[in-house]
């Protein structure tokens, strides 16, 4: 609720600099055209290949994160987890969005749909899961409020509060396909502004639910998937345990946030070349403008761009497995 709060005029801020300047290279474009003078070159350029690396990261991430939905779903099937797979998984994942942005990136309108319908049903099995899931068992205050790592509780809620903001950004990639839109000085700030509310909303409902089916969390990492290595073991276990142990039930969920991970990731690449391509496109190097000739002429993102996107997170990926 906290992170939700502080992000609210951010996002505010993002979409009345979207609705000014409407293309895509976003933050690196409005530092150009904002920054004083004298170091609005040097710190646009700073600010887009901080962008880029962001982007590589956060690609990596996604995927990532799909790959252990998609491994909790073998976990909960057979019981086991092996992080080479999820790994190997993560890579498939990044492949099948660069594949799907050469191929198909001009039917981006069906996959965001597609990923409407799946949002809005992912977060009602949960919330049906979660009120199921409510624990009967309660603990003191002083328990839930405590800390024994070692951090005072104002620190504690501070990085809290971090970890929230995190899940809850990325949302300005919409800025990046600006000039992929019509009317961009409309459409895309309004888009924005729809997204976060809504994510924010159903982050803010599922953080409460959880909460309360949480219960003991000793039983939740001490049970048999939260022993088993896997990152999400914990909530595995709970959700499990508002299955009443009907492995299909318990697993819905979690291929489920596969799927909108893996539409986040065809959304993100697509976003993110497109930020590469304007770099690109600025900077004008001799041996890349030869390069790129044809597209920089038609200003349409090439698919070398695409490609060099959608593989440098890979490498990210090489050094957390």
């Amino acid at each position: 609720l906290i992170a939700s709060i502080g992000l609210i005029p951010v996002y505010i801020s993002l979409a009345e600099k979207i609705r000014k300047y409407p293309t895509s290279g976003g933050q690196y474009h409005w530092v150009a055209a904002l920054a004083p003078p004298k170091i609005r070159r040097g710190l646009s350029f700073y600010c887009g290949f901080v962008l880029a690396f962001t982007w590589m990261t956060f690609l990596a991430a996604n995927v990532w994160l799909g790959s252990l939905s998609i491994a909790a779903v073998v976990l909960i099937h057979t019981g086991e987890y092996d992080i080479e797979w999820a790994f190997l998984i993560a890579v498939c994942m990044q492949l099948l969005s660069l594949a799907v942005n050469v191929t198909w990136g001009k039917h981006m309108n069906t996959i965001e749909t597609i990923s409407v319908v799946l949002h809005l049903v992912t977060l009602l099995l949960l919330v049906g899961l979660l009120v199921f899931a409510r624990a009967t068992d309660t603990v003191s205050t002083s328990f839930v409020f405590s800390t024994d790592t070692g951090w005072s509780f104002n620190m504690g809620i501070a990085l809290d509060v971090v970890y929230a903001a995190t899940t809850l950004s990325g949302f300005d990639c919409a800025s990046h396909l600006a000039e992929d839109t019509v009317n961009p000085s409309k459409r895309v700030p309004k888009s924005l502004l729809w997204t976060i509310s809504l994510n924010m909303t159903a982050c803010i409902i599922c953080a409460v639910l959880v909460g309360l089916a949480a219960g003991n969390v000793g039983d939740l990492f001490g049970g048999s998937f939260g022993l088993s290595g896997h990152p999400f073991g914990a909530i595995i276990q709970m959700i499990s345990n508002a299955a009443r142990g009907r492995k299909d039930l318990a697993s819905a969920p979690f291929g489920l946030f596969a799927s909108i991970l893996m539409i986040c990731s065809i959304n993100a690449t697509a976003a993110a070349s497109r930020m590469a391509f304007s770099l690109i496109r600025d900077d004008r190097n001799s041996a890349v403008s030869r390069l790129m000739s044809t597209d920089l002429e038609r200003q349409t993102v090439s698919r070398i761009t695409i490609v060099l996107t959608a593989l440098s997170p890979l490498l990210t990926l090489w050094i957390k497995l």
